[in-house]
């Protein structure tokens, strides 16, 4: 297999893993929205661990189809390819997550996250340390929280920078993992 052939083959697997990654994340975002998890202690957190449980498998099944790909062809495969692998995988990822966050924000949801944000905006405006200009700026979006769930650019770059450090730490143990210097002897 020529080296156009094995990188066309490596990034399928990878920008896949980037669909269902995504793809996974947005439906457990709906899910915890349908079943009214959001905000509840302990559910919360059993639905905040099953979305590290998938996030963790699907970056590690990917990756590990990605070295697959440069083994089957006699290749070895770095860890620095298996980290940059889950970092890029992550990172497309959050493109799909941030355009769900815009949905459920805007369309499914809306009432919840806008009280979520302005509650948070409102912790803001407690600190005294806050600067006058500071200030006005969380008032507005207490009163029009739309300010930040309405902005998909903002959404997009949140989501694209959250899931680029998740899949950056759990790159690191993937690549470490993946990593073979010689591939497997042939059956």
């Amino acid at each position: 297999m020529d080296t156009k052939e094995l990188r066309r083959r490596y990034w399928n697997e990878i920008l896949t893993g980037a669909l269902v990654l995504g793809g996974a994340i947005v439906l457990l975002l709906f899910l915890d929205q349908a079943l009214g998890l959001h905000g509840k202690p302990g559910l919360g957190f059993v639905m905040t661990l099953l979305q590290l449980a998938v996030i963790v498998w699907i970056i590690y099944h990917y990756t590990k189809r990605g070295a697959d790909v440069y083994t089957s062809a006699g290749q070895p495969y770095s860890f620095a390819k298996g980290f940059l692998g889950a970092l890029n995988m992550s990172v497309f990822s959050g493109v799909v997550v941030g355009l769900g966050l815009y949905v459920v924000m805007n369309y499914i949801s809306p009432g919840n996250y806008g009280a979520m944000v302005s509650a948070m905006a409102q912790a803001y405006l407690d600190n005294p340390a806050l600067t006058p200009e500071a200030r006005l700026a969380y008032q507005e979006i207490v009163t029009d929280p739309s300010i930040l769930t309405g902005n998909l650019t903002l959404l997009l770059f949140g989501a694209i920078m959250a899931m680029g450090l998740v899949g950056g730490f759990i790159g690191l143990v993937t690549g470490a993992l993946l990593k073979r210097d010689t591939p497997p002897a042939a059956e």
